[in-house]
């Protein structure tokens, strides 16, 4: 019965629910031009304009994959194969730290709020990162994670790193300012470059 109820669960999730629910967004405004005029805190203090991931380039899709999750598309969620390394590395060697959140679950930590610095909280965020696998389509997934991942203080969302750091849409980024910001989520506190300011008059 158990194992009923939850397929009931997840195909009813998979048509009707929404990976973002439970995050309020920024409200914007923009000139003819497209340029960012004026942006709210969205309810919870933070900056983030909603993107969808259909309108990011492909170009920055593919740069994020390759840094953070490259094989994304072929895991259920969770990568055990970089999980058992990374174990490896950090408990047994003790050579060096290193993470294997896929994607997945990041947006399982975030999405949860999950605290990962201990075994615990490690082992909810995979088995969240499984549960979202089953739940959403690999788009529903990006599309959450392009738009919360963390940029820095309560800038959240690479469209509003975007606009904060270049004062552009990501769209109009370079190719080094792609990169830049692509790795930014992993330690924002030292990748981040300096916010842009509009030159005075």
């Amino acid at each position: 019965v158990l194992v009923l109820t939850f397929v009931c669960h997840v195909f009813y999730v998979r048509k009707n629910g929404d990976i973002l629910s439970g995050f309020s967004f920024s409200s914007s405004y923009n000139d003819r031009d497209g340029n960012l005029i004026q942006v709210f805190l969205a309810d919870d203090d933070k900056y983030r304009i909603y993107k969808s991931v259909a309108e990011y380039p492909l170009e920055f899709i593919e740069l994020l994959l390759v840094q953070e999750d490259k094989y994304f598309y072929s895991h259920n969620g969770v990568n055990f194969v970089s999980i058992l390394k990374a174990f490896n590395e950090t408990y047994i060697k003790r050579s060096r730290r290193i993470g294997a959140s896929t994607i997945t679950m990041q947006v399982a930590k975030l999405k949860y709020k999950i605290y990962t610095k201990n075994i615990i909280g490690k082992i909810r965020q995979i088995f969240l990162a499984l549960y979202l696998d089953l739940c959403y389509s690999k788009q529903d997934i990006l599309d959450a994670y392009v738009n919360l991942a963390p940029c820095g203080g309560n800038i959240e969302g690479f469209e509003s790193g975007s606009w904060y750091y270049f004062g552009k849409s990501i769209k109009d980024l370079s190719l080094s300012e792609r990169i830049m910001l692509c790795v930014l989520p992993q330690n924002p506190t030292k990748r981040a470059p300096k916010p842009f300011q509009t030159p005075s008059e």
